[in-house]
């Protein structure tokens, strides 16, 4: 699993490209509708910032749980000589234990 470090690491790496995404203009526009087509409301930044920053250790082992127990979904178009390998990758992810 990840340690205490590694995930202040990416608390602070998040937090870091959030904000100085937001320095732009158009990155501020474009934030602002993605954020009132979710939730209805902008988010401030530093509401943002808290919730990074509240994220445990327990709420990424319990994602990663939920991700790797949902199915794998599998588009292909073209040459799709490496499906077989790739369903072999799904199944051998599933006996990963977190």
């Amino acid at each position: 699993g990840a340690s205490a470090v590694e995930v202040r690491r990416a608390k602070n790496q998040l937090k870091s490209n959030l904000l100085m995404n937001l320095e732009s203009r158009m990155v501020q526009l474009e934030d602002l509708g993605r954020q009132v087509q979710i939730s209805g409301h902008k988010i401030p930044a530093d509401t943002m910032v808290e919730r990074i920053e509240a994220v445990t250790m327990d709420d990424i082992t319990n994602a990663a749980k939920d991700l790797l127990a949902s199915p794998a979904t599998l588009l292909a178009q073209g040459h799709v000589d490496g499906i077989k390998q790739f369903h072999a990758q799904v199944a051998a992810s599933h006996k990963i234990k977190i």
